[in-house]
């Protein structure tokens, strides 16, 4: 019974209360994937298809267990209450999928 709930207090997290928190913070990042796309990847420090079932038809969070189900949902309220984390949690969400590189400024 614990899972469900914690299953539900995911998807109101990432599907209703970051949305609008975004909205009312003027944020990049609005939209409930990519809030579950970043939590996601936080969780496993890499890009999560890299640790779940991507081609599953269970969703990406139904195949998380109460440790990382709790584990995401502390993310998820971490970005609530310290919404600057979330374009920092973002930036290491695409370094890990390769789409954003660092680049090292030289002074010649």
């Amino acid at each position: 019974m614990r899972i469900i709930e914690l299953r539900q207090e995911y998807l109101d997290l990432t599907n209703r209360i970051l949305p609008k928190k975004a909205k009312e913070q003027h944020l990049a990042i609005r939209f409930n994937h990519c809030f579950q796309r970043i939590i996601l990847d936080t969780l496993f420090q890499g890009c999560w298809y890299n640790h779940l079932n991507r081609s599953s038809r269970i969703p990406a969070y139904q195949q998380l267990n109460e440790d990382q189900l709790s584990r995401a949902i502390a993310i998820a309220d971490q970005m609530i209450e310290d919404p600057q984390i979330v374009e920092e949690l973002n930036r290491r969400s695409l370094q890990y999928r390769g789409k954003l590189s660092i680049t090292v400024k030289t002074l010649n």
